[in-house]
This record gives structure tokens, C-alpha cells and sequence, in this order.
């Protein structure tokens, strides 16, 4: 359906290549669907073959899944769930992290025309081996929390927050809680 107030769509995609000592494999589903009279579900699935000379044939699953609605005129809420296995590829893109699932909610309250308060909980867990590669010259130099490239991970990270929004005039002034519980399980 192509409608601009409603709009939906499913799709189907598969890719190959074969590079001599390097072969990849991608398929994705993907899909939209309104949900309700305002608001939508949006879906992602990826599954990915490698089969590379030095490290052997690897596969791994990606998935999304998101909903987002006005629940009411004044109340809008979005919930999310994401997780990629440690050994999902995809060179096409860098919008996602193997070996991390993600998820959450979010509520958002219109009090008065001029006022709005939000309430949102993410939890994420990062597992399997550290993929980033480090380029920047202040990351070199300082490796802070994040796991040097190759090694293995094993940590949660929890955030719950809480903001009120007054606009006064064509300024906006906003106060936040945030709360963020950090849990390393392994260190290398």
C-alpha cells in the first residue's frame, strides 16, 4: 500500500558474491505495517553466509523489530527489540554492531500545549569479540571503556531516563534524569 497516511510494504532480498577465496551470502526480509490509526511496526530480518580462506565459513542472524503509536492525542509511546549475532556480516553497511541486542521503550506525554515529559527505558548487551577498529588519533591514544578491537566481550548497559520540555516562546528549556547502570562480565 503506497498511501501517505497509511502506508505498508514487504520485500525480499538475497545477495551473493563470490570472490574467488572469499565467498557472501545476504538475505534480508523486511517489512511496514501500519499499526492502528497512528502509528506503525517496521521489521527487519538478515541472515549472512561467509565462507572466507582464513577463517572459515561463518553465518549469523540480525533482527528488528519496532512499533511505534499515539496512543492517544496527547500520548505517544515506541518500543523496540534488536540483536545481532557475533558472527552476522555485512559490508554494505556500519549501522549495526555483531554481537549486541538492544531493547526498550519510550512514552511520550504532551501535558499542556507548551509542556511534555518523557519516560524511557534501554537496556543493551554487548557479547562475542570486539569489532571496531580504531582510526581516530584520540582513540588511539586513549582506549577508555570500549574493547580493544579482536578481543572478547561480555557487559550490559541499562539506561532509564526521565525529561520535562517547556517551550517558552521559540526557546526550549528541558531538565533530565538519566540513570545508567553499567555490569562488565569479562575482561580481557
Amino acid at each position: 500500500n503506497q498511501s501517505l497516511n497509511r502506508p505498508a510494504f514487504a520485500g525480499v532480498s538475497y545477495w551473493r558474491e563470490d570472490q574467488g577465496m572469499r565467498d557472501f551470502d545476504l538475505f534480508g526480509l523486511d517489512f511496514l505495517f501500519p499499526l492502528g490509526n497512528s502509528g506503525q511496526v517496521v521489521g527487519e530480518y538478515a541472515r549472512s553466509g561467509n565462507d572466507f580462506i582464513f577463517r572459515g565459513s561463518r553465518s549469523g542472524s540480525a533482527y528488528r523489530i519496532e512499533a511505534n503509536s499515539a496512543i492517544a492525542s496527547w500520548l505517544g509511546a515506541r518500543v523496540y527489540y534488536r540483536s545481532v549475532d557475533e558472527n552476522f556480516l555485512n559490508n554494505a553497511t556500519a549501522s549495526f554492531t555483531p554481537g549486541q541486542t538492544r531493547y526498550g521503550a519510550s512514552v511520550t506525554a504532551q501535558v499542556t500545549r507548551t509542556t511534555s515529559f518523557d519516560v524511557q527505558y534501554d537496556f543493551k548487551r554487548n557479547f562475542g569479540i570486539a569489532s571496531a577498529v580504531r582510526t581516530d588519533l584520540f582513540d588511539l591514544f586513549n582506549p577508555g571503556i570500549e574493547a580493544r578491537p579482536g578481543s572478547r566481550v561480555d557487559n550490559t548497559l541499562q539506561t532509564i531516563s526521565a525529561g520535562v520540555r517547556q517551550r517558552i516562546g521559540r526557546a526550549d528549556l528541558s531538565f533530565n534524569y538519566v540513570n545508567r547502570s553499567r555490569e562488565d562480565k569479562r575482561g580481557d
